[in-house]
Formats: C-alpha cells, sequence, structure tokens
C-alpha cells in the first residue's frame, strides 16, 4: 500500500507514506495553534503517540503536505472473540481540512484508506475507541457502536466496530479513488 495514491478533487493527489522524524515535527509544530482550544486532541503531540510504533501511516500531499495520520499500536491483528481485529489506536485529519464537505471525504479516504491496509494484514475487522462528538461519523463510515468480546474501552469513549463486509465497501470507495 505504500506509495499508493488517491485523488481527491478538492485537495489534489495523495499519497499513503510511512511517517518520518521530519513529518512528525512538522505536524507538532503546525497543527496544534490550528485546532480548536475545546478540540479534545488540542493536546496531541504525535511525536509521543508514535514513539516506537511501527504501524503509523501518514497521507500527504505532493507537496509532502502531511493531511491525515494514524497510528495502531499493534503490528498484527489482535483476536477478539475468536475473530482477527486490526486496532486503531489514534487517527487525525489536518485541523483546517475538518468539518463540512472536504473534511467528510478526507475523513471517509482515511477510513477507507485505514480498512484496506486491514484487510493487507489480514484482519476481518476493525475496532477502535473514540468520544461521543466522533460517534456519527465512525457510524455512517460502517462502524457499529459495539465492543466484541474481549475488547474493553477507557471510560468516557464509545466501541466502534467494522465488519469484513464494511471494511470491504470502504476497499471500495478507495479503489474508486486510486489515480495510479
Amino acid at each position: 500500500m505504500l506509495g499508493c495514491r488517491w485523488l481527491l478533487e478538492d485537495t489534489g493527489m495523495l499519497e499513503l507514506a510511512d511517517v518520518t522524524l521530519a513529518d512528525l515535527e512538522r505536524i507538532d509544530g503546525e497543527w496544534p495553534p490550528l485546532r480548536p482550544k475545546k478540540d479534545l486532541t488540542y493536546s496531541w503531540r504525535w511525536r509521543e503517540l508514535v514513539d516506537g510504533e511501527k504501524e503509523t501511516f501518514l497521507l500527504k500531499k505532493e507537496d509532502g503536505t502531511p493531511v491525515a495520520i494514524w497510528v495502531s499500536r499493534r503490528r498484527k491483528p489482535i483476536v477478539l472473540g475468536g475473530k482477527l481485529y486490526y486496532r486503531l489506536d489514534n487517527i487525525e485529519v489536518h485541523p483546517t481540512h475538518r468539518g463540512a464537505r472536504l473534511g467528510r471525504i478526507l475523513g471517509i479516504l482515511l477510513m477507507a484508506v485505514i480498512a484496506q491496509r486491514a484487510l493487507e494484514v489480514g484482519a476481518t475487522g476493525l475496532v477502535l475507541a473514540t468520544w461521543d462528538t466522533h460517534a456519527d461519523f465512525y457510524g455512517k463510515a460502517g462502524g457499529v457502536q459495539v465492543a466484541p468480546r474481549g475488547w474493553t474501552v477507557a471510560t468516557g469513549l464509545i466501541p466502534f466496530t467494522f465488519d469484513e463486509r464494511a471494511l470491504s465497501r470502504l476497499k471500495e470507495m478507495a479503489d474508486e479513488f486510486i489515480a495510479d
């Protein structure tokens, strides 16, 4: 998947890349002041979030500008209730690209790329925990507000599960925007 490119009308060409230290420094330098102070990610520093993590990816524009990032703290799918799940731990879209039409399109593409990654590593589902402010988005993306057996989330967070059918539908969406 690395190097795969997608063409979106509103953002142009986007490429999936490994995250570099320079990317993290750029994100941590540019994104925090752009986040609303009430944003639950306001204090996030991606360099700390991904420290030592190998399953970290970035969507970037042709000029190298990061537009979205995610991390899974597990290199391989985890087993929950006898099924393999990709664990999505942290995810963020560039603060200036959130909301309205562009944010929804970019957010769905990001989830579609993550679904593609989950399928690539052999997962039959995806799990994540989120705040109530994001629950509507994940529901519209195909997630179900339920935790598979064995999945425990922190207090105040809502579990979401995407089954294999949801992952496949999201992957098909990503395929529609592939540029190469």
